[in-house]
């Protein structure tokens, strides 16, 4: 044949064209042209080769037309010869670059123009008969692969050996060809090829019939058809199927083929791609099961061909982003193997199902969510599924799973079990495994809908931390029952683990106040059916503040019920300490529970408790707390308004309605007391029984008054709560054991008994907000207090009025305190000590007025020392800084205001207006020891800084003065300087200035002073010295010191004065002085004729006189008199002596010197009123010249006592007349320079008053020594 073909054929190669275009028109209906045609060797073998052919279209319906024309780029046509050819084919066909149209009619059949192919029951639209009768849109992958596994090979066998051209083949390879394939499948009815071949007839589809166009490219095939086996391997590519290309490796092998001898065809069938079109591949059932997006990684597919039919097979698939509303996975592994039939069955519908299909499956970063029974999906990270799906004998599924392992961050588990469908319900489950960890808020996701929505509420946010592990778990029953609480005959559900770090959110859907996560150390969980049990060696909660609040131990949490009447209770131990435990309960319903009568409290100590919360899940509302306190030296206050409990031990219980204190002991008020009653409900009682002290009130409610409570007094007090935070109180105690100390004011002895009632009532105002009325009365109306508090959003106790009322019903003002009654001794200090002890709080370091107005009457008051008699004080306070008393009475009558000074702090500004002021000094004898001694106390209220004193009428015991002013300013606190003192009437002014002091628990007054008197008969007046005593102009300078100016005696008295006189007379009333003067005067001039001369004018008891001049001292009842010189008409006194007030004894030396010519101008103006002639020079009579003179001058001794006063003439002593000489001529020099001016700055010597008499050691200066240093204020009371 290769030499005929050589040697004929190939040189009338072109006669062949068109007999070779006639033939294949003739076979495939389609007109056609070769380009060129060529004939070669390969090897020995013949080869024809034809290009550029081309099928010319040909006239067909619409639908035919639509395809393209088939073209080949290049066909080669091999010869092989060999000597049994007709075995293995003779012809070896290449295909390059080509176009070919394939028609796939309503029968299956494959047509090339008016060629059938020997191919039957080819589909890519239809899936097989199927008992679900699924249907699929547009050609599928999946159709096509179902197609080619459920064919007849024992029929496909036999079209290929009919095909009259098969036979003769060998191999057929494709290069880069373009099937462009159109499946008229659907048809419901077709019109085969016509006998001339010149149309294609197709009768019109039925409207829900549908042909298909679409194109797979060849990339490169094989086919070998060798001993009788047909041996594919295909490589293409479809857009509409792949993204990756498509490999196929087909065997079918007939080579034992014999239809009579049962002998079937074998063979094998391999598919791999990538990124396949999920429709290509799963057709309408992404639509049925909604999958949203799914990409087909891989497709492996693996079958083998026995007997004819498709047996065994392994498919293996990776699906990426895989989406779904119940399930949604990054990465999806699956391998399913079994029998092609099963899977036929299972998969598409066609056939029945006899043997299981075994699956594998992975899954990662995915979730499953269940939505018909489970409220929220299960996120997986990481899932393996080992098991089987299989028809039991009553065609119901059973769905095993031999392996199921979830590895997950929050939950890693092994299980294995199956479900069984039933023709009714859902099915019978088992499934028993191990947990190795579970995230504790992922447990109410395995419970189903049927629990109900509100406790599926409660379940999700109430496992808010914690992991169960080394758990076990069966659920082994019906579906539709689980968690078979309902119906416990219908199956179990276990789930026994341990957990650690459970944090039990229970109240997590309160809205405002709930209670905190009930966190746990360890233990076991417990789920049996539709119950819950936690059990925990040791747990505890934390108060908001993140900070650990209460221990608990023994703790027992169950949940029972969840399907119907589903309750949580918690059991437990508590211990922890007194304040954690009350902001505990503060920030939990417990408060509202018990109407908030704790929300205040504060407390310390330790705190063991039992308690037992109930919560009704689906009835939060319902809840129930009971519980039992044991309390360990603690401390405890109800609220601000109320007293601190110390020292506090016993028990008390509680439960959701009210508080019962059972049995404690407390230290209250400073005292012990015992508790007991109830708190919380409307007409709850709380009794307590105790003693309380001075110091325990104070502490309580801090006035500085209160600190004069001293001791222990029983008392008892009942609280009678009226609900909403309103109570009623009263205190009732005799008061016997507490001392009261208000010097001047009140004083109670603690012995003594008086009866005492409190009241207390407090009522709601609304907004957290409350009034307090509280009223006392003490010793049956003796003293009375009305008072109004309220108390704000904080509990804070405030003061709003009130007053206190002496022996009268009291009355309260607008606003702040109220003194006001009748008492019968006061003591100014203590009333002002009570305005300010009264008047100002202590609490906060604040100072608050409470004190605003008072008026008191008193029988007696006492102003530092001084008693007054039937005095009203009254005064209305704007501010404590500046406090104005108007005095009003007999003793005293103007305005006295203390104003709180700007340099000295706690100091007071004082000044006084007074119309009169009458101070009647304390009739006691000075050396009486039991009269009361007044102190000065550096404490007392009268801080005095600046002084501004006016009075016009000022009586002191005896002393009367008129127009008295007094200003000064305190240099510390015990040093006062008194700037200026003066008086004023019409008989003259003083003038004088100084300190006070403060010097051991004494007031010292050291003062200086001029007087200046236009008649010093009204000074003596004042002084309570005499009337008509002495008369004349005077001008007094000294000094004067007061020892005790509270507790004055004239004893006390240390003066210094230097003193002239003129122009005046002394009268002779019987007074110690004008006595001695007047048997001086009498005695000394007895001898001359007209002595008498000198009661000129005043009677026979009076003395004229036109100088006088005095120095004069006093200290401790001592009095010394170093210089006394008078001048008369007709005589000269000049004297100088000592004397004892408190002895009333009296030494002088006194010389009498008569005028011869009865005026005296020789002695007085030459001598007696020079003060620089001293006493002596008188005493030794050397002045006088005359003979005359010195007869009738006379020295007397004048001694004794105050009653009995004797004066003896003494000779002159002339042995000390040279000495006295001598000193006095000295001191006669110096005075002819000086005046007489002078007399009043001139001190007499005392080296001659040592020479007379025997004068003290040290002198009284006019301003002592310390005077003269700087000096610190002092602190008047």
């Amino acid at each position: 044949m290769s030499l005929v073909l050589v040697f004929y054929v190939s040189p009338r190669l072109e006669q062949w064209r068109e007999p070779i275009q006639n033939y294949i028109h003739s076979h495939t209906g389609m007109a056609i042209t070769f380009g060129e045609l060529d004939l070669s060797w390969r090897g020995v073998n013949p080869r024809l080769v034809l290009k550029d052919t081309h099928f010319h279209a040909i006239e067909l319906s619409d639908r035919a037309q639509s395809q393209p024309r088939a073209s080949f780029g290049e066909v080669q046509f091999y010869l092989t010869p060999k000597l049994t050819f007709w075995k293995g084919g003779l012809l070896h066909i290449e295909v390059q670059n080509s176009t070919l149209p394939l028609l796939i009619d309503a029968e299956g059949d494959v047509w090339v123009g008016q060629h059938h192919l020997p191919m039957s029951g080819v589909t890519f639209s239809q899936l097989p008969e199927n008992d679900n009768q699924t249907d699929i849109e547009g050609a599928s992958f999946i159709a096509a692969l179902s197609s080619y596994l459920t064919q007849d090979y024992t029929e496909q066998v036999k079209l290929l050996l009919e095909d009259k051209y098969f036979k003769w083949l060998s191999s057929i390879s494709v290069e880069n060809l373009k099937l462009s394939i159109r499946d008229a499948s659907e048809l419901a009815t077709a019109v085969p090829l016509d006998e001339t071949g010149d149309e294609l007839k197709i009768v019109s589809p039925q409207p829900s019939s549908q042909v298909y166009d679409f194109v797979l490219n060849v990339k490169n095939a094989t086919l070998t058809a060798e001993k009788r086996r047909i041996k594919s391997d295909v490589l293409l590519q479809s857009d509409m199927v792949s993204g990756q290309d498509i490999v196929i490796d087909n065997l079918i092998d007939y080579s034992q083929f014999d239809e009579n001898k049962n002998h079937q065809v074998t063979g094998y069938l391999s598919i791999r791609s990538g990124d396949l079109e999920p429709k290509q591949l799963f057709a309408n059932v992404l639509e049925q099961l909604n999958i949203h997006t799914v990409i087909v990684k891989h497709f492996h597919f693996d079958a083998h061909l026995k007997d004819g039919f498709w047996e065994n097979f392994k498919a293996e698939l990776q699906l990426d982003n895989f989406s779904m509303p119940q399930a949604r996975f990054a990465e999806m592994r699956v391998n399913v193997e079994g029998e092609v039939a099963d899977a036929m069955a299972l998969f598409v519908g066609h056939g029945h199902q006899h043997m299981p299909i075994r699956f594998q499956t992975s899954m990662s970063d995915g979730w499953l969510y269940e939505t018909n029974n489970f409220r929220h999906e299960f996120a997986l990270a990481d899932v393996k599924v080992n098991g089987s799906y299989e028809l039991d004998d009553a065609n119901l599924p059973v769905l095993s799973f031999n392996e199921l392992l979830v590895n997950d961050p929050n939950v890693r588990l092994n299980a294995l079990g199956n479900w069984h469908g039933a023709t009714q319900g859902s099915g019978y489950i088992r499934l028993e495994g191990e947990i190795d960890h579970l995230v504790a808020s992922y447990l109410p996701r395995f419970l189903p809908k049927a629990i109900g929505a509100d406790v599926l509420d409660w379940l999700d946010g109430a496992f808010v931390s914690g992991e169960l592990y080394n758990g076990h778990f069966l659920v082994d029953g019906l579906v539709d029952d689980y968690p078979f609480g309902l119906n416990p005959e219908s199956g179990v559900n276990k789930i026994v683990a341990e957990f650690r770090d459970f944090g039990l959110d229970f109240d997590h859907q309160a809205q405002n106040i709930k209670w905190p996560i009930l966190h746990m150390e360890q233990g076991t969980y417990r789920f049996i059916n539709d119950d819950m049990l936690i059990d925990a060696n040791r747990g505890w909660m934390n108060n908001l503040a993140d900070e650990k609040s209460i221990d608990f131990d023994n703790l027992k949490a169950t949940i029972n019920g969840l399907q119907e009447g589903t309750k949580l209770q918690i059991e437990s131990i508590a211990e922890t300490t007194a304040d954690q435990f009350l902001v505990l309960m503060k920030q939990t319903p417990l408060s509202a529970l018990l109407s908030g009568a704790l929300d205040d409290s504060i407390a310390t100590g330790d705190l063991r408790a039992s308690l037992v919360i109930g919560i009704p899940l689906r009835d939060m509302n319902s809840s129930t707390v009971t519980g039992k306190v044991h309390v360990t030296d603690g401390t405890f206050k109800l609220n601000p308004s109320f007293p601190q409990s110390t020292e506090v031990n016993g028990s008390l219980s509680f439960n959701e309605q009210y508080l019962s204190i059972d049995d404690l002991n407390v230290q209250l008020l400073g005292g012990p007391a015992h508790v007991h009653g109830n708190v919380g409900r409307t007409g709850d009682v709380l009794k307590i029984k105790g003693r309380l002290s001075g110091t325990g009130i104070h502490d309580y409610y801090s006035l500085k008054g209160l600190r004069q409570l001293k001791g222990l007094t029983p008392y008892e007090l009942n609280f009678v709560f009226e609900g909403d935070h309103e109570f009623k109180a009263s205190l009732t105690s005799h008061l016997q054991g507490l001392s009261i100390q208000y010097p001047g004011l009140y004083t109670k002895a603690a012995q003594s008994t008086v009866p005492l009632h409190v009241q207390w009532q407090r009522k709601s105002g609304g907004a957290g907000r409350f009034t307090d009325h509280i009223s006392a009365d003490y010793d049956n109306g003796a003293l009375q207090f009305a008072s109004d508090f309220y108390t704000d959003r904080a509990q804070a106790f405030n003061f709003k009025r009130g007053a206190f009322a002496l022996g009268e019903k009291p009355v309260a003002p607008d606003s702040g305190l109220f003194f006001h009654g009748a008492v019968k001794a006061i003591e100014i200090e203590s009333l002002t000590h009570w305005i300010a002890n009264f008047g100002f709080g202590e609490s906060g370091g604040s100072s608050e007025q409470i004190v605003n107005c008072f008026d008191v009457r008193a029988k007696e008051v006492l102003i530092g020392g001084m008693s007054l008699l039937d005095v009203r004080a009254k005064s209305r306070l704007k501010d404590l800084k500046t406090i104005a008393l108007e005095l009003s009475g007999p003793t005293i009558q103007g305005d006295l205001t203390l104003k709180e000074s700007n340099k000295a702090k706690g100091a007071y500004d004082v000044k006084a207006d007074l119309k009169h002021f009458h101070w009647q000094i304390d009739k006691g004898s000075d050396n009486d020891e039991s009269k009361n001694i007044v102190k000065s106390e550096t404490e007392s209220p009268w801080k005095i800084n600046n002084l501004d004193l006016k009075v016009q009428d000022l009586h002191i015991d005896k002393y009367h003065f008129h127009n008295v002013g007094a200003s000064g300013e305190a240099e510390d606190k015990q040093n006062w300087r008194l700037d200026k003192l003066t008086t004023q009437d019409d008989y003259g002014h003083l003038f004088g200035a100084g300190y006070v002091r403060n010097k051991n628990d004494k007031i010292l007054a050291d003062l200086n002073f001029n007087i200046n008197a236009l008649n010093i008969e009204g000074l003596l007046e004042a002084l309570d010295l005499g009337e008509n005593v002495l008369s004349g102009q005077a001008d007094i300078q000294g000094g004067i010191v007061l020892n005790d100016l509270l507790n004055f005696k004239r004893d006390d008295i240390e003066l210094n004065a230097l003193g002239v006189l003129r122009d005046g007379h002394i009268n002779n009333v019987g007074n110690t002085a004008t006595k001695i003067l007047a048997l001086l005067s009498i005695q000394a001039l007895g001898k001359l004729p007209e002595w008498n001369k000198i009661f000129a004018g005043k009677g026979q008891n009076a003395i004229n006189y036109d100088y006088m001049r005095f120095h004069y001292g006093l200290k401790g009842g001592q009095f010394w008199l170093p210089d006394f010189r008078l001048s008369s008409p007709l005589i000269a006194l000049v004297a100088q002596g000592e004397g004892n007030l408190k002895k009333e004894t009296i030494n002088l030396d006194v010389v009498a010197i008569p005028s011869l010519d009865m005026s005296g101008a020789a002695v007085l103006t030459g001598v007696l009123v020079n003060p620089a002639v001293g006493v002596a020079a008188f005493l030794s009579q050397w002045l006088l010249k005359s003979p005359m003179e010195k007869a009738l001058t006379q020295r007397f001794k004048v001694d004794g006592t105050f009653d009995d006063i004797r004066i003896d003439g003494v000779p002159l002593d002339e042995n000390k007349l040279k000495e006295a000489k001598e000193l006095d001529s000295k001191n006669a020099d110096e005075s002819q320079s000086g005046s007489v001016q002078q007399e009043e700055e001139s001190k007499p010597s005392e080296k001659i008053i040592n020479t007379v008499i025997e004068a003290p050691e040290e002198m009284i200066d006019l301003i002592d020594e310390e005077s003269l240093n700087p000096h610190v204020p002092i602190l008047l009371e």
